[in-house]
């Protein structure tokens, strides 16, 4: 496991219940992102753990699956920060080096329509929180089930319980669709899950790599 991520789950793990090192590159505490069990304290099911020359956390009550970084950027921006600044530092890139999620202040771009999934017009939650963003509904779509339809384009989630609806934000590089990023439409502690259908597209998104008609 590298030693810059060895360094931060150190510095956070006080932060955790129950956590322990239950092994080399294996570490285990009580999942923060849903709160874990919560009839029992004593259950611990989130992971962090060693996969080829990357970290990632998995919780095996809610099933997230995602890299070390985006955890971090979960638990603590400001931590997030210097990670990502100490990682760079040491020429550390890759799968599990991502910057900052896109924020989309820019004008909604028009995307082509390969999407199986109904346009967020068509539901009310949906249309109502993009125009209250000033967004125009019909350039992003909506997912009843967000977990069950994301493993239909790509494994991610081990488990589809306590599924939720979210807004769908389409990635795409090049004229293709290279991922795509899921709103939550109620309170949620994860308001945004990016999945990558590609893991060798750029992770950085702008009016020039944006879908166009």
């Amino acid at each position: 496991m590298d030693f810059v991520d060895v360094k931060y789950i150190n510095l956070i793990s006080s932060r955790f219940q129950k956590f322990k090192k239950v092994k080399h590159n294996l570490y285990n505490f009580r999942c923060p992102i849903c709160g874990d069990s919560q009839k029992n304290k004593n259950k611990a099911r989130g992971y962090l753990y060693q996969v080829k020359n990357n970290t990632n956390f998995k919780c095996h009550n809610c099933g997230l699956n995602i890299s070390f970084n985006n955890f971090l950027k979960q638990i603590d921006t400001a931590i997030y920060k210097q990670y990502t600044f100490e990682k760079f530092k040491e020429g550390h890139t890759g799968k599990n080096f991502t910057v900052e999620e896109p924020v989309f202040k820019f004008e909604a771009p028009k995307f082509k329509p390969k999407l199986n999934l109904p346009k967020a017009s068509a539901n009310t939650d949906a249309k109502s929180y993009l125009e209250s963003r000033k967004l125009n509904p019909d350039n992003y779509y909506y997912a009843e089930k967000f977990k069950e339809w994301t493993n239909s384009l790509h494994q991610t989630f081990d488990s589809t319980d306590k599924d939720e609806p979210r807004i769908i934000i389409p990635l795409f590089y090049q004229n293709n669709l290279v991922g795509f990023q899921g709103r939550a439409l109620g309170p949620s502690k994860v308001k945004y899950i990016t999945v990558m259908l590609n893991d060798d597209a750029p992770k950085i998104y702008g009016l020039d790599e944006v879908q166009k008609k």
